[in-house]
């Protein structure tokens, strides 16, 4: 199952570097993260029961999307992002045939749900993630999940070996992007602004008018 997204990113100069980009653009680009010919973004995101899996520290650093109700998972942070969309005439939508979203579910059986309406007001996302610092012990790979699928990182750091770094120009006036990283569930969410969540391995960032994405595919860091 999956969650099939629209992003409605500025309108006005979303253009080259200015705008929603791949930073190589003759670099690996994320099936699931695609800048669409009007520069807003589609999110293609599968749906894993985790539990079936092993996802943990690595000795690198990474984030995976956190659609459960279970939080602090396996000892991962808990990352929030909001993105502050096109305020003119806004097109947020979920597309396909489903209701999956990106808001938790309290209730069995647990699957995503939407949140509301994305696009009222002046339009807006919001995001959680399973943010997995680095453990330098650890011999734990990425689990195999029988299909291809990419997390939030930058292993071997600008070799550009399947991975990229994806810039969102969500909105350019009165932004509010924001990010917050949650470490515990007694420790307050901080904000992380201006530079990315792991000086090494990236991430994710909130540079003011971008949110930015490290993407790394799984392929060659799995079992």
């Amino acid at each position: 199952m999956e969650i099939v997204y629209h992003m409605d990113c500025e309108d006005n100069g979303n253009y080259g570097v200015h705008g929603t980009h791949y930073e190589k653009d003759d670099c690996y680009k994320s099936a699931g993260l695609i800048r669409n010919s009007s520069g807003d973004v589609d999110w293609r995101v599968c749906i894993v029961d985790a539990r079936k899996y092993k996802f943990g520290k690595m000795k690198y650093a990474y984030a995976i999307f956190d659609l459960s109700h279970e939080k602090f998972w396996n000892g991962a942070y808990e990352i929030f992002v909001h993105f502050d969309d096109e305020d003119k005439n806004n097109k947020n939508q979920y597309k396909g045939n489903t209701n999956f979203g990106f808001a938790v579910n309290t209730n069995y059986p647990y699957y995503p749900k939407q949140e509301g309406s994305y696009s009222s007001g002046n339009g807006w996302t919001n995001i959680w993630f399973y943010y997995f610092p680095t453990d330098p012990t650890s011999n734990l790979k990425l689990p195999n999940l029988g299909f291809e699928y990419d997390v939030f990182s930058n292993f071997n750091c600008c070799s550009y070996t399947k991975q990229n770094i994806f810039y969102i120009d969500s909105e350019d006036k009165k932004n509010n992007n924001n990010i917050r990283i949650f470490e515990n569930a007694q420790k307050a969410g901080y904000n992380k602004n201006g530079k990315y969540i792991d000086a090494t391995y990236k991430v994710m960032a909130n540079l003011g008018s971008h949110i930015v994405f490290a993407v790394q595919s799984s392929s060659t860091y799995r079992y």
